[in-house]
């Protein structure tokens, strides 16, 4: 599940590349309010569906993204491309022996710029 709100300019590429890793997968993308061609970009890339989302807010979007999914494994994923959806394999190998997963990111693999906005988060 990708979650995005006006990310015409990334939104396809991570598409293609969650394709890519898991070609059986849904790949849905959540558009949460988008203004710009995001909705377009992820259908031409191949997205299964864009789920739009007119609630504000990341939590509005990952429960719009849950209600439409059609599997009962769920990931999330931004749509910035910020992250590398390779990453997430060991997170969905380890979906088949618990009930939650979550990544974390460690402090040393961050920006100085990222690592500063997460303490007002």
């Amino acid at each position: 599940m990708i979650l995005a709100k006006n990310e015409e300019a990334t939104v396809g590429i991570e598409v293609k590349k969650a394709r890519a890793v898991f070609p059986k997968a849904e790949i849905l993308v959540i558009d949460n309010g988008s203004t710009d061609n995001t909705r377009q970009e992820a259908i031409d890339a191949g997205a299964s569906a864009c789920i739009p989302c007119e609630t504000p807010g990341k939590g509005a979007a990952m429960l719009c993204g849950v209600r439409a999914a059609s599997g009962y494994k769920i990931l999330f994923h931004d749509a910035d491309g910020e992250y590398e959806i390779e990453d997430t394999i060991p997170l969905v190998a380890g979906m088949n022996i618990g009930t939650m997963i979550i990544g974390r990111r460690s402090p040393e693999s961050m920006t100085w710029s990222s690592r500063k906005a997460n303490g007002f988060i």
